[in-house]
């Protein structure tokens, strides 16, 4: 089943010379010649600057080889990275999304610390997407005493490596 059917739809446009476009998110003028996205559910418009796969639901980038959008061709790596980067609520439209792995810190390597830290990544994945949270298993590697490794493993697919300096 395609992630493509849970997206929103949404155009890519040029904007034109005679045309003002307003970016929604930085609130400046996208200029002539230069793309804009438009989102057809809410109306609203971004630059290519602000726009982002979290606007309308799905993991795309744009190619820079082609410049045009493309689906990430690992989304499960690709989810697993972005928690582990990213802390509640970093993503405005999306607030409960992120492991929150900062809070760790300065901590020190030890087994209490990794299983907490794998607690919290879990459960950020869980809140994520609950389908892939059920196929995966992590397990923290001690590295040195201010590092350490998640491994994340599923089924038919390659195990994804998460580093963590605290």
């Amino acid at each position: 089943m395609s992630d493509l059917q849970f997206f929103d739809a949404f155009d890519v446009y040029v904007a034109s010379a005679n045309g003002l476009v307003c970016c929604d998110e930085c609130a400046q003028d996208v200029g002539a010649g230069k793309p804009y996205v438009t989102i057809s559910r809410t109306g609203s418009s971004y630059c290519a600057d602000c726009f982002c796969p979290d606007h309308i639901g799905g993991d795309l980038f744009i190619d820079e080889i082609a410049g045009d959008f493309r689906l990430s061709e690992h989304p499960d790596r690709e989810l697993l990275l972005k928690l582990a980067l990213t802390d509640s609520p970093d993503w405005r439209h999306y607030p409960p999304f992120g492991a929150n792995l900062s809070d760790y810190r300065g901590a020190l390597n030890s087994p209490a610390i990794a299983q907490s830290l794998l607690a919290q990544m879990q459960s950020a994945l869980a809140t994520a997407d609950s389908a892939l949270a059920a196929k995966t298993r992590m397990r923290a590697i001690p590295v040195s005493a201010s590092k350490l490794m998640i491994v994340a493993m599923s089924e038919n697919r390659s195990p994804v490596v998460i580093p963590i300096n605290m």
